[in-house]
């Protein structure tokens, strides 16, 4: 989702979504190339291709066996397809799988084809290549998992999430309100009917991060305190906990640690009586890009002031921050830890889940701004160096 000039519309990679100037990770592609499109070199909507072979394998019947052959066959003609041929093939694999869930022998083998279903129409309709399968997806809890709490909460919750992003694909830039206030009702509701599932949680932050872009710090609290407080020991919990540090952090000191790219350690108290600002980012984030040149130009601005940069890369994989960095030399430390956006322990110190995000500390160590924009930084540093 982002907005311009109040006005609403979404960018899909895997799921994430740009608000503003800032990327917003919804959950993380389950499976993505390395440019942050949907990756079809190989059988594509489940992961990895060969536990189809594995689960055909273990149930053992020749016609499992021939449904399973069948599966990756279409998969290897997905790889080429478009329209409606695409469309075609996607709802032949669908009904494929749902046979499969249908002549499965034991619960494990079951759930086994019933979350690959929900991965099959998640990603069949959010690439835009089966339309169709919207309703199919939003069925498939109460078709086939209803009597598993932790499935069902699993694909209402990617249904959800999917029937957003179609809308807001479909809404006109004046309905875009109406499909976040939709949203929203729909979040609430999923939370009541699945109070103790993990997707609880996920649905929690998300309605805490829409109170973040309507600046009502107070609502986004109590979101993310009720994650962090109900589901301790969850990755959702640790992010919850972050955004309550972060959003509690003006007027005080914070700490980080961490490892640089290159695998120095890093402690953010060291550098004190330095002005500092905190920049998350990742490649293919483009806003971060373009605040890159702004940042360079005011670290050679406020250079005798002191003014330190730190970059925090969020990328999933380490190659392609440092490919990105052998391309374009940056003066200042970038930190790096495995997890991305949404799993990484840096990402999670002060619960961000959108990009870019830059938090500005002045010379004591104390937190001056939480969640600066970039046409705020350079006002805000002059005032905080004179």
């Amino acid at each position: 989702m982002y907005e311009d000039a109040g006005q609403g519309g979404q960018l899909m990679v895997g799921t994430l979504i740009q608000v503003d100037d800032r990327w917003r990770l919804v959950s993380l592609p389950t499976i993505g190339g390395g440019d942050g499109t949907l990756a079809q070199s190989q059988p594509i909507f489940f992961s990895p291709a060969a536990e189809t072979s594995s689960l055909g394998g273990a149930l053992g019947s020749e016609e499992m066996q021939a449904l399973v052959a069948n599966l990756e066959s279409i998969d290897k003609e997905l790889a080429g397809a478009s329209g409606a041929d695409a469309a075609k093939l996607h709802e032949s694999r669908a009904k494929l799988v749902e046979r499969l869930i249908a002549q499965s022998v034991t619960p494990e083998d079951k759930e086994s084809w019933a979350r690959q279903l929900v991965d099959t129409l998640r990603v069949a309709v959010q690439s835009g290549q089966y339309p169709g399968g919207m309703e199919r997806l939003k069925t498939v809890a109460s078709r086939y998992v209803r009597q598993n709490p932790e499935l069902s909460a699993y694909a209402d919750y990617e249904a959800l999430q999917t029937e957003w992003i179609v809308r807001q694909q479909q809404a006109k830039d004046e309905e875009q309100p109406e499909v976040q206030e939709w949203y929203h009702e729909s979040l609430n509701r999923f939370v009541d009917e699945h109070q103790r599932s993990v997707e609880a949680a996920k649905a929690l932050l998300q309605l805490a991060l829409g109170k973040e872009f309507e600046s009502d710090s107070g609502a986004a609290l109590e979101y993310y305190k009720k994650v962090r407080d109900n589901y301790e020991g969850t990755d959702e919990a640790e992010k919850a906990a972050g955004a309550v540090n972060r959003l509690e952090s003006v007027g005080r000191r914070i700490e980080l640690t961490g490892k640089t790219i290159e695998g120095k350690e890093f402690k953010l108290s060291e550098l004190r009586g330095r002005p500092v600002i905190l920049h998350y980012w990742a490649t293919w984030c483009g806003p971060c890009k373009q605040d890159m040149k702004l940042l360079s130009r005011l670290q050679a601005r406020y250079r005798r002031e002191g003014l330190t940069l730190v970059g925090i890369n969020v990328d999933a994989q380490r190659t392609d921050a440092v490919a990105f960095l052998n391309e374009n030399r940056l003066p200042w430390v970038q930190l790096f830890e495995e997890g991305g956006l949404e799993y990484s322990r840096l990402s999670k110190a002060f619960g961000v889940q959108t990009l870019p995000t830059m938090m500005l500390i002045d010379k004591t160590g104390t937190v001056v701004s939480n969640n600066i924009g970039a046409n705020e930084l350079d006002e805000a540093i002059d005032k905080l160096v004179k």
